[in-house]
């Protein structure tokens, strides 16, 4: 039995959580890329949303300074190399993939149906993931000493 947390029917995988844990104060590029398609004319359209996140994150830098731009070139580089086949990505309900600009990557299927996005901030944005999550019943409790009845 797993101890990892459920995702309706997925869960955190190891090399997500060692990433996240390893790079969460190294500025990363996280591309969330929606799967599954089967209409065929389809099928490239995650390569469109990635390639239109990339230049978002490009233009959210473009009155930077050149250091602080090119990590993020790096990191693109990075990303591309791992970028998976068009069978990949379609075999699952999306794909997430990692990159920083010293040059860790990790690519991994997702069996939640991510909204495609790309972002460049510091750490990986697991949040897809963890707003895919079943939310458990909790209580919550608010303490006020001036208040308190």
């Amino acid at each position: 039995m797993s101890t990892q947390p459920a995702l309706r029917g997925a869960r955190f995988e190891a090399p997500l959580v060692a990433f996240a844990t390893a790079n969460r104060a190294v500025p990363t590029l996280t591309a969330w890329i929606a799967g599954g398609m089967v209409d065929f004319a389809e099928r490239r359209h995650w390569r469109v949303a990635l390639k239109r996140g990339i230049a978002g994150c490009r233009r959210a830098l473009s009155a930077a300074p050149a250091e602080e731009r090119e990590p993020l070139e790096a990191a693109v580089r990075n990303l591309e190399s791992a970028l998976p086949t068009d069978e990949a990505v379609h075999a699952r309900a999306g794909m997430v993939i990692l990159a920083t600009s010293a040059g860790a990557t990790l690519s991994l299927p997702v069996d939640v149906t991510p909204d495609a996005s790309v972002t460049w901030q510091m750490g990986p944005r697991i949040a897809p993931w963890l707003a895919a999550a079943p939310l458990a019943p909790a209580v919550v409790v608010i303490a006020d000493r001036q208040h308190a009845t």
